[in-house]
């Protein structure tokens, strides 16, 4: 073993709980150095799309010198949110073996910057480094220049890269405006905040923050704004500050310079190999380019160390709308021209947006296709977009999703274009966002970096799947059948050189799903990777090439080609199956129609598939002539498609799907008229957060419902919608808490979480929570008072109307395993939720987290309404 002798001056005041003179000198016991340890500081860049990106968060992966932890000024506490947990770079170092051995060739931190340690006004640290106080120093908690030098010599030493986080938008929290801002005079109502550690910022220019100070004033460091209210205003989106971070003025030549010589440190002095930008979309084109590409930019900086691609890849916080690709046109922007380049990629936010609404919210694949193509038609340079399925900003999958849905979101991650990023935590199926690796994952959950769980060896495996086949790093993609209506088959193919690999995905969760006559070059299909299906099932293409296949729930086959051969041509009449259907009269069938078709006579049992569902499919028996006719089912309560096709199981073979309206009306109406103005609790004293005094959105004004045989509409109206935190919901300050107590009878009375239980007598079976940030279903088995229950297959379709203040919300019967919504009762609760879904707290004073006017485990519920359907309607 070697030891590594560790001096530390007794003077500073990191010493926290040490606090004495004998340790000063501590001997830290370390496993030995290899040869793949200590490799050079400096690499040239490697291909920017082979890598596969590991994402961490420097104080939640690992802690490797405790010492460190406890900087004596109350900001460490091991396993609470808002405090420093101990993780720093030595233990990073510490856990380059573990990385590797998953398969990742690139780890991105977040930011090793001094940061700001406390900031009284929200009450949190700045343990994420993103409140930079000193661009230029390693943050004492996480370690020193030289542990950061050891950990990049670690990585490169195993041909691995280093990517850092920068932060160029914003410094922590030390002013801001109290009692409204005047434009024309940004003194009115400054207020520098107190108590902040440390006090103020360290480094020349940035301490300059005082707009009171004739100096400070007049060096124009930043911007001296409020926080954004209007993210869809340009001059707030550039000049205002994100979340009360004080905003730099980066048109400012003082601060452009000092973020140059800052950032080009990093590289220089501890082999930083690419960077990724914070809130990329906050700063100006213009700073973009002359960081990036001006005289002393940060490329010329990485050129000078042997570094010929230095990946910039920046964060633009964009979603784009369903089959739209509104979000790409904004941030491919931040990329520049060839005149003026700025960002040299990315983040590609909208792909992962997509994959949770297909994998997490049970939308049709047709979603996914489109974002697939439409990335890789318009966008050159998308196979250099980092693409993600969690980070440290956004809920876990696991916490919106199953453990089948996020699997396959994964496959999709690594057999897509893009450069794949791991986000800490992911390959131990953790639920918690930024839960600290060495916790372990929590109760039930995997322990700390065991490699032996089923999700690290699952995400091991999709990993060595992109690895080991160039065309799903570098391919072509071609998507070769989608579900346009409904979860179900997603399929495409990544060709390269001649070489084609076949994805093949079911997102259905509840049900088998047929791929349905897709187009290979014919022959035996060789497995690569499976999920739900043998490893050693048999596939093979009929002999003009064409597969069709049933699919498990929630499955994925990988499929590559044993040979390359055309398939060859044959003239004479065709002695294959015959299935057919007749070209529609209509232009797009409804409900009630006729399809028709014929079969071989030998087709004695076919069946109805609708939205491809093969477990719902209904039986459908041909004339003696081979000819059949089935009338279309209603199923909507609106105007709303699905696919119909005719599938024959002995021939294994199916006609084209066709789209139908399914509307049908509804049979169920109930509708009920709240109060105004009783959204304060069940003793009407509760008080909403200090950020947000006047808030009315857990008003509860009036509630509609309407349901048939399959579906259940609910219309919400309340007092008051807003979105000015931009969440991709549409709405902020409120969460919506609905239950349903439906057949089959059984379920619970206690609403988790909520100190509260289900008035009337009643038992919930199925709770949607629809908050700003999220969208989930839990069903009540092994559901409690402080446990949410079984997370559920469907995923209700919502819509939000600003002008009429309501939220149209719309359930699947089918996927909720509820047998009827006659006489169905519905609760509807509301209260607050931050971006993670976590409910706020509830005290005896409000703050800018936690609602007041009550005691810890009193309701949590501001508003509510109990509303039953009546019987079925329908003769």
């Amino acid at each position: 073993m070697m030891w590594r002798l560790k001096c530390v001056d007794p003077s500073a005041k990191g010493l926290g709980r040490i606090g004495s003179i004998a340790a000063a000198l501590t001997l830290v016991l370390s496993a030995p150095l290899s040869a793949k340890d200590e490799g050079p500081l400096h690499l040239p860049s490697p291909d920017w799309r082979d890598q596969i990106v590991y994402s961490l968060m420097i104080d939640r992966f690992e802690d490797g010198d405790p010492t460190n932890n406890d900087q004596g000024e109350n900001e460490y506490r091991r396993g609470e949110d808002p405090y420093f947990n101990g993780g720093d770079l030595a233990g990073i170092k510490s856990r380059v073996p573990y990385l590797d051995d998953l398969g990742v060739t690139a780890v991105w931190i977040s930011p090793p910057t001094r940061t700001q340690w406390w900031d009284p006004a929200t009450q949190y640290s700045g343990y994420h480094g993103y409140w930079p106080v000193h661009f230029k120093q390693v943050d004492p908690h996480f370690g020193t220049l030289a542990e950061y030098q050891a950990l990049s010599r670690a990585l490169h030493g195993r041909g691995m890269y280093l990517i850092q986080d920068v932060v160029v938008n914003q410094i922590g929290h030390y002013y801001n405006y109290k009692g409204g801002y005047d434009p024309s005079d940004e003194t009115v109502n400054f207020n520098l905040v107190e108590g902040a550690v440390p006090p103020r910022p360290l480094m020349y220019p940035f301490d300059l923050v005082n707009r009171l100070d004739p100096v400070h004033a007049a060096a124009d460091v930043y911007h001296w704004t409020p926080t954004i209210t209007d993210y869809d205003d340009p001059d707030q989106q550039y000049d205002h500050q994100l979340q009360l971070m004080n905003d730099l003025n980066t048109s400012n030549p003082l601060v452009r310079d000092a973020l140059k010589s800052s950032y080009g440190h990093w590289i220089k002095q501890a082999g930083v190999d690419a960077f990724r930008v914070d809130a990329a979309k906050h700063v100006e084109a213009d700073f973009l380019y002359d960081f990036l590409h001006g005289p002393d930019g940060i490329m010329e900086t990485a050129k000078s160390t042997g570094r010929e691609d230095f990946l910039t890849f920046g964060e633009i916080f964009n979603f784009s709308d369903p089959m739209q690709v509104n979000a790409e046109k904004q941030i491919v922007k931040f990329m520049g021209t060839a005149e003026r380049p700025q960002l040299g990629s990315v983040i590609n936010f909208p792909l992962k947006e997509e994959m949770r609404r297909v994998f997490a919210r049970a939308a049709p694949t047709s979603l996914l296709a489109y974002r697939l193509q439409e990335q890789a038609r318009q966008f050159e340079s998308s196979p250099r977009w980092p693409t993600f399925v969690n980070n440290h900003d956004v809920q876990r999958f696991l916490s919106v999703g199953s453990k089948e849905g996020y699997r396959l979101a994964y496959l999709l991650l690594m057999t897509a274009p893009g450069i794949p990023v791991v986000y800490q935590g992911d390959e131990l199926g953790f639920t918690q966002v930024r839960r600290a690796i060495f916790d372990g994952a929590g109760p039930g959950g995997a322990a700390a970096f065991d490699k032996t769980s089923d999700d690290f060896q699952f995400l091991k495996s999709v990993i060595h799947l992109r690895k080991s086949n160039p065309p799903l790093r570098r391919g072509s993609l071609t998507v070769l059948q989608e579900n346009p209506t409904a979860p179900g088959i997603l399929a495409y193919k990544r060709e390269y050189e001649g070489e084609a690999i076949y994805v093949l995905i079911n997102s259905a969760a509840g049900n088998r799903a047929l791929v349905s006559g897709l187009q290979t070059k014919g022959g035996d299909l060789e497995i690569v990777h499976a999920i739900g299906i043998k490893a050693n099932t048999p596939v093979k293409a009929s002999a003009d090439g064409l597969l069709t296949f049933t699919m498990p729930p929630s499955s994925s086959l990988v499929l590559r080609e044993r040979n390359s051969e055309a398939i060859s041509g044959k003239s004479g009449p065709s002695k294959a199956p015959v299935l057919n259907a007749a070209d529609p009269v209509a232009p797009k069938l409804k409900a009630g129609d006729a399809l028709c078709g014929s079969a071989d006579r030998a087709s004695d049992n076919l069946l109805l598939l609708i939205n491809g569902n093969l477990d719902t499919a209904s039986a459908l028996k041909p004339e003696r002539n081979g000819q059949w006719c089935v009338d279309l089912p209603q199923i909507s309560l609106d105007a709303k498609d699905y696919t119909a096709q005719v599938y024959d199981p002995a021939q294994n073979k199916a006609t084209p799907a066709v789209l139908f309206n399914g509307q049908g009306g509804a049979n169920m109406i109930a509708q009920f008229a709240d109060p105004e103005n009783d959204d304060r609790g069940p003793s009407g004293s509760y008080k909403m957060l200090t950020d947000a005094p006047n808030h009315r959105a857990g008003d509860i004004r009036s509630v509609t419902a309407r349901a048939n045989d399959e579906q259940l509409e609910l219309v919400i109206e309340v007092a008051q919608i807003s979105n000015v935190w931009n969440y991709i919901n549409g709405f902020d300050h409120t969460a919506f808490s609905i239950f349903i107590d439906a057949e089959p009878a059984g379920g619970i009375s206690d609403l988790p979480g909520m100190f509260a239980q289900m008035p009337k007598g009643a038992k919930w079976d199925v709770n949607h929570r629809l908050f700003g940030m999220g969208s989930t279903i839990h069903t009540s088995e092994g559901a409690a008072a402080d446990q949410l229950g079984k997370l559920a297959a469907g995923r209700p379709e919502f819509q939000i109307d600003y002008a009429n203040r309501t939220v149209t919300i719309l359930y699947e019967r089918s996927s909720l395993d509820i047998d009827s919504w006659e006489n169905a009762r519905i609760y509807i609760a509301t209260w607050d939720a931050d971006e993670f879904g976590r409910f706020r707290e509830l005290g005896s004073e409000a703050t800018a987290g936690q609602i007041g006017g009550g005691a810890p485990d009193d309701p949590r519920i501001l508003d509510d309404v109990m509303i039953a359907l009546p019987e079925s309607s329908a003769p």
